[in-house]
């Protein structure tokens, strides 16, 4: 009787985390992709701090 009270409590558990899962994916969470502009200057600053050389301005 307890285990499997156990058991259902567990598998709600992963059912309720599944369920948030996929409504924060559905509800297009993800952010929009960078210009090709953008993603290039980024991608300068990201390999400058790479060599300890900060410049983020």
């Amino acid at each position: 009787m307890f285990g499997e009270l156990v058991v259902v409590s567990i598998a709600l558990s992963v059912l309720k985390g599944v369920s948030l899962l996929v409504s924060y994916i559905n509800n297009n969470a993800f952010p929009k992709p960078l210009s090709g502009p953008d993603e290039a200057r980024h991608l300068k600053i990201l390999s400058t701090n790479a060599t300890g050389n900060c410049q983020c301005t």
